[in-house]
């Protein structure tokens, strides 16, 4: 699946370098699934979001630490002439991470099939390969991973095996 940072592509001023500042770049940090809104190419959100739009609530990180808020990932672009294409320019948002309409329906499919099959995203991590890496070795005060779904992802460990597996 091809994704897009959204930051790197339309800088409208200097202070959207800031990740803690209200419209700017999107905060690093660990966030939960809010809600889900649309994610086939029938659905029409508005031009700002395209046809899929997931939303976020901060866990941690510099969006719990700034007060950040309505951080989605989506789809659109406002600027477009037809914001609902499957591929069309990447134009820069207030905070949210902007990709393609075909690869945020693509994440709102993935998201409701593992939910469906009781399996449902406990965490979606932001940041650069530094950052992601540093919670994958945050610790609890028992010495525990704070992010054991992190530590599988990154390679750090193993799932736990099923019951039936030996």
């Amino acid at each position: 699946m091809s994704m897009a940072y959204d930051r790197n592509l339309e800088r409208p001023n200097k202070d959207h370098f800031n990740r803690g500042q209200h419209n700017s770049d999107t905060p690093f940090g660990v966030y939960k699934i809010n809600r889900i809104e649309g994610g086939t190419d029938k659905d029409r959100l508005g031009k700002a979001y395209g046809t899929g739009k997931i939303v976020l609530d901060a866990v941690e990180g510099e969006a719990k630490d700034n007060g950040r808020t309505g951080i989605a990932i989506h789809g659109g672009g406002s600027m477009l002439a037809n914001p609902y294409e499957s591929e069309q320019d990447l134009k820069g948002t207030a905070g949210c991470t902007r990709c393609q309409n075909s690869d945020v329906n693509e994440l709102i499919q993935l998201a409701k099939g593992l939910e469906k099959n009781g399996d449902k995203v406990d965490h979606v991590f932001i940041g650069d390969a530094e950052y992601i890496d540093s919670l994958a070795h945050e610790q609890n005060k028992d010495g525990s991973y704070k992010y054991p779904d992190l530590r599988i992802v990154q390679g750090y460990d193993q799932p736990p095996k099923k019951k039936d597996e030996k």
